[in-house]
């Protein structure tokens, strides 16, 4: 992993630990780390990558809303994970 893949987990990490406990649209929580990290062209697919890779690493939680679509939040873990980076 890179520094910059490090840099948008730990982003996104932080970004739904300061939500607290709201969890964020992936169209919101893609937008934040574009914004973010407008100084790089970021793929689609990388970010699908970083988010399915929290994921499966037990740190975000996805709920696939009827109206709003997939909503991440942080799992116990990972909310653990993201206070330590603050």
């Amino acid at each position: 992993m890179n520094t910059l893949q490090r840099d948008i987990k730990k982003f996104m990490l932080l970004a739904l630990y300061k939500a607290s406990d709201q969890a964020i649209n992936d169209d919101t929580l893609r937008q934040l780390v574009r914004s973010a990290f407008s100084h790089v062209a970021i793929r689609e697919a990388e970010l699908s990558r970083i988010i399915t890779e929290l994921k499966d690493s037990g740190l975000f939680v996805g709920t696939d809303h009827p109206v709003m679509g997939m909503m991440w939040n942080l799992s116990f873990t990972g909310s653990r994970e993201a206070k330590l980076l603050q």
